[in-house]
């Protein structure tokens, strides 16, 4: 498995109109206890889906980080990650399918990656350009009753220690939509439960 980060800052799930603010959690420190969990309100048993987030990290590119997990009891649903190599990697209960894209840096970036079980197609946008389209998983579906995770790697489910190296990354948006499913996203799943540690600060700022 994987080693994850921790130092973090992560938006509220949702978006919102120009002019508003927007929530941020600060991970202040390396740790393998600090991350967040949202519970999805609604079951999650996708044939389609797109993931979007808008982040930067000004970590190196020659280290992991995990940008997004959702994980049920026994297997890693969907992973996102930065691969070491800088590519960008999906996983979805097995091995992964990874993309060449411009090098996450400082300044946001929009990231979606976007994936059909019926055709197979999966592809990234990244800043409304395309990648490449690969076949993927044709036929698979991601499973519902999981957790998804912010700032860790699951290692296991919710439990058991989770080895972490140290991640600066801001997300300013997170969404996830069904698609050809009904409407499935992060606006709903955050009305779920959510889990944010003591050791985490909740900050807003001024959306541009």
């Amino acid at each position: 498995m994987k080693l994850s980060a921790v130092l973090l800052f992560c938006a509220a799930f949702v978006g919102l109109a120009a002019g508003q603010s927007v929530r941020s959690l600060i991970f202040s420190s390396e740790s393998t206890t600090n991350y967040v969990t949202i519970v999805p309100k609604n079951p999650l048993d996708l044939g389609a889906f797109t993931l979007c987030l808008r982040l930067a990290t000004e970590l190196p590119t020659e280290r992991e980080i995990i940008l997004f997990a959702y994980r049920t009891q026994y297997y890693d649903e969907l992973n996102l990650w930065r691969e070491m190599d800088g590519r960008i990697g999906m996983y979805l209960s097995g091995d992964g399918v990874f993309f060449q894209t411009p090098a996450l840096g400082p300044t946001q970036t929009h990231l979606c990656v976007t994936w059909d079980s019926l055709s197979g197609a999966t592809a990234v946008f990244m800043d409304g350009k395309k990648s490449l389209t690969k076949i993927y998983k044709q036929g698979h579906k991601v499973r519902s009753r999981g957790k998804i995770i912010i700032g860790q790697d699951p290692d296991e489910y919710l439990g058991g220690s989770m080895p972490s190296k140290v991640l600066w990354v801001k997300y300013r948006r997170l969404t996830c939509g069904a698609v050809c499913f009904r409407s499935v996203s992060l606006r709903t799943w955050h009305k779920g439960s959510v889990r944010i540690p003591k050791q985490m600060l909740l900050t807003g700022e001024q959306q541009i």
